[in-house]
C-alpha cells in the first residue's frame, strides 16, 4: 500500500512538491474566476447575440450559482472523506465541457442549462481547494488560502479583456474554447501528478453539527449577505456603468479592476488574519466593502470615481475570502475542515442564487441602478460588517499545532 499517511509531510518538507501541487491545485481557482467573468461580462453580448432581453443574465447566473451551492456541500464532503484527486479530475471535466458549451448557446434555454451543470464542477472545485490549501501549512493558512484567492482574482481580471478581444458575432466562442482547453490540461495535469491521498483520514472527535454555534454560524451567514451583494453585483454591474454613461472601453477597464484589487490585497490581508487577528482582518475588509459600495450607489460616479471604487470593493474581498475561508477551517477539526468550507461556499451560493433576481426585481419597480443597487448590494455589505463585529473568533492555533505534531510523529 502506498504511504498514504505521510505524503502531506513528504510535501511539506519539499519545496519542490509544495510549490509544484500547490500550483497545480490553485490553477483551477484560476479557470473559476477566468470562466465567472467570461460569463458576466460576456452575457450581456452573448443575449444580444441571440435576441434575449439581457435581464435574462440574472437568471442563467441565478442557475450557475444554484449548481455551485448544491456540489459545495458535496465537494466539501468528497474532501473529508474521499480522494481530492479524483474529485478535482471529476469536477474539471464537468467544468471543461460546460464552460466550452457557453460560447455555442443559441437560445436562453441552453445558456441557464449549461451554466448550471458548469456550476456543478465550479461548486465541488472550490471547497476542495480552498482546503487542500488550508491544510497544507496550518499556521501560515491564510497565506496558503491566499493562493487560490490571488488566482481567482487573476482570472477576473484577464477575462473582460480576452472577451473584449473576441467579442463578434462569429468568435464569442473562442474565450470559452479556450476555457475548456484550460481546463483538460489542468485534468491531465491533476491525473499525472497529484498523489491518490496526502493526508491521513482522522476519525472526527465529534460530529460536525456540534461546531454549528453561534460564532461560526455568523462567519458561515456572512457568506449569505455577501453572496446576495456580490452576484447582484457582478450580473449587473457593467450594466450598470453603461448606463450612468460609461463607454465600452471604460467598462471593460472599470469591470476588470475588481479582479486587480483582489490580486493586490490576498496576501497582505492573509498576513493580517494570520499574524496579528483574524476578525481584525474581516472586519477592515467589511470596512472597504461599505465605502466602496456607498461611492456607487449614493454618489454619479465619473471615471476616476468608479475606479477607485471598484478596486477598493476588490481589495475587500481579496481580505474578506481569505480570511472568512482561513477561520470556518479554524473553527472546526482538521478532520471537519472540507465539510466546513463546503458547508461556507454552500451557504454563500445560496446567497447568490437570490442576488441576481433580486436587483432585477428591485429595478423593475423602481427603474433606478442606484436604488437596486443600494438595496441589493450596499445593505448586504453592512449585514457583513455588523455580523462581524457581534462574531468572537476562535480559539484555534492549538488545536492546529497539536493536529500538525501528530502528523510529523507518523512520519
Amino acid at each position: 500500500m502506498e504511504k498514504v499517511e505521510t505524503v502531506i509531510n513528504d510535501i511539506r518538507k519539499s519545496k519542490y512538491k509544495l510549490a509544484l501541487f500547490a500550483g497545480i491545485v490553485v490553477f483551477g481557482m484560476f479557470l473559476d474566476g477566468f470562466d465567472a467573468d467570461l460569463f458576466f461580462f460576456g452575457g450581456t453580448f452573448i443575449l444580444k447575440i441571440i435576441n434575449v432581453h439581457p435581464f435574462l443574465l440574472g437568471v442563467a447566473g441565478t442557475g450557475f450559482a444554484a449548481g455551485i451551492a448544491v456540489f459545495s456541500f458535496v465537494g466539501g464532503y468528497i474532501f473529508d472523506r474521499m480522494s481530492v484527486k479524483y474529485g478535482l479530475i471529476t469536477a474539471m471535466i464537468l467544468f471543461s465541457i460546460f464552460s466550452a458549451f457557453t460560447g455555442f448557446v443559441t437560445s436562453p434555454y441552453e445558456l441557464v442549462i449549461f451554466r448550471f451543470i458548469t456550476g456543478f464542477g465550479v461548486g465541488m472545485v472550490q471547497p476542495l481547494i480552498y482546503t487542500f490549501m488550508g491544510d497544507l501549512i496550518p499556521k501560515s493558512r491564510g497565506r496558503f488560502i491566499a493562493l487560490p484567492a490571488i488566482m481567482f482574482g487573476t482570472g477576473l481580471f484577464i477575462a473582460p479583456y480576452v472577451f473584449s478581444v473576441f467579442s463578434t458575432k462569429t468568435t464569442f466562442d473562442i474565450p470559452f474554447i479556450i476555457s475548456g482547453v484550460l481546463g483538460v490540461i489542468l485534468i491531465l495535469m491533476v491525473f499525472s501528478v497529484l498523489p491518490k491521498y496526502y493526508m491521513k483520514n482522522q476519525k472526527p472527535k465529534k460530529g460536525f453539527y456540534k461546531y454549528l454555534k453561534i460564532d461560526m454560524l455568523l462567519a458561515v451567514f456572512s457568506m449569505l449577505a455577501w453572496g446576495v451583494g456580490y452576484f447582484a453585483y457582478n450580473s449587473y454591474y457593467s450594466a450598470f456603468l453603461v448606463g450612468i454613461g460609461f463607454t465600452t472601453a471604460q467598462d471593460t477597464l472599470v469591470f476588470s479592476l475588481f479582479g486587480l484589487g483582489l490580486i493586490i490585497s490576498a496576501l497582505p490581508g492573509s498576513f493580517i488574519g494570520d499574524k496579528f487577528s483574524r476578525k481584525g482582518a474581516l472586519l477592515i475588509a467589511s470596512l472597504f466593502y461599505v465605502v466602496s459600495t456607498s461611492m456607487m450607489f449614493f454618489t454619479k460616479m465619473n471615471e476616476a470615481e468608479a475606479i477607485i471604487a471598484t478596486l477598493m470593493f476588490g481589495f475587500g474581498y481579496g481580505i474578506y475570502g481569505v480570511n472568512i475561508a482561513a477561520i470556518v477551517q479554524e473553527f472546526v477539526e482538521v478532520s471537519w475542515s472540507g465539510s466546513a468550507t463546503g458547508f461556507l461556499f454552500g451557504i454563500f451560493n445560496i446567497g447568490a442564487i437570490m442576488g441576481g433576481p433580486l436587483f432585477a426585481i428591485v429595478f423593475s419597480g423602481t427603474k433606478s441602478y442606484f436604488t437596486s443597487g443600494i438595496f441589493t448590494i450596499f445593505l448586504p455589505m453592512v449585514v457583513i460588517l455588523v455580523m462581524l463585529i457581534v462574531m468572537k473568533s476562535p480559539d484555534y492555533k492549538k488545536v492546529d499545532m497539536e493536529d500538525e505534531k501528530a502528523e510529523l510523529s507518523e512520519a
